[in-house]
């Protein structure tokens, strides 16, 4: 049973270096873009640190977050009352179920 254990675990230190490596080398392929471009429009990672910093610190980043997840939030359960009450209607009518059925993904 320990083998199995150590197996796991050294493959979970495989995934974890290869995903590492992965987010290592998206980092460094933005910065070289980001050198060779030289535009505001591609900013270099530090750049986009020190403006995320920025924004935190000012309470911006923060507000604005928490408005834009409150829309998310009230869009859910707006779409999900009219979901359900679709959905009900489908339920006990078959000739509706029959023709709507099909614009369902």
């Amino acid at each position: 049973m320990a083998f199995f254990s150590k197996a796991r675990s050294a493959k979970g230190y495989g995934r974890a270096a290869f995903m590492f490596g992965s987010l290592a080398s998206l980092f460094l392929l933005w910065t070289f873009a980001a050198w060779l471009a030289q535009s505001r429009a591609l900013p270099t990672p530090a750049a986009v640190g020190a403006r995320l910093l920025e924004e935190l610190k000012s309470g911006e980043l923060p507000y604005h977050g928490g408005i834009t997840l409150a829309r998310v939030a009230a869009s859910f359960v707006l779409a999900s009352a009219i979901g359900a009450a679709i959905g009900i209607v489908m339920g006990r009518y078959r000739r509706l179920n029959l023709f709507f059925d099909s614009w369902l993904i």
